[in-house]
């Protein structure tokens, strides 16, 4: 399984400079491939180097902010069903460039056996520059294909 998310996905299509000083809603599902490396420790238990490239989200016919962005996770998991923990990084650019980093936090696993935890933003550029924010994900990615798909609640403050 995939740990990590993260937030909404881009495009040059949406004015972007309205955005200045608000909030973004970034709810979204976004959807990616991910290559994981499992280190097994014992029976059941493995230490899991994980990268994911997004490249589409529920919102890219919206016409939001969240339309076209594109990104890439990476972090380290300690796997050990239904206990995990684990962190990471994203870094997510949209059409102008700007970028939008994010650290996230894997606290558990649900029943559907998704990665869950916490997400927030860690700094950006353009119109990321000093944003604040974050939220909650679940991240759920097929072993055999490493098709994943995340689930993304929270928001981020623009300044």
């Amino acid at each position: 399984m995939k740990p990590f998310f993260i937030a909404g996905l881009l495009s040059a299509a949406v004015a972007l400079p309205c955005l200045a000083g608000g909030t973004v809603d970034m709810s979204s599902v976004a959807s990616g491939q991910t290559n994981n490396i499992f280190h097994p420790i014992n029976e059941g238990h493995f230490i899991v180097f994980t990268n994911t490239e997004y490249t589409a989200n529920d919102q890219d016919d919206a016409g939001t902010i969240l339309t076209g962005m594109k990104g890439e996770c990476s972090g380290t998991l300690d796997l050990a069903p239904p206990a995990v923990s684990g962190q990471g990084h994203c870094v997510f650019r949209i059409a102008t460039g700007d970028v939008t980093y994010t650290k996230r936090v894997a606290t558990g696993m649900n029943a559907e056996g998704a990665i869950t935890g916490d997400w927030s933003t860690v700094g950006g550029t353009g119109i990321f520059t000093g944003a604040t924010g974050g939220g909650s994900f679940a991240t759920a990615t097929d072993r055999a294909t490493g098709k994943t798909q995340n689930t993304i609640t929270g928001t981020t403050e623009l300044q």
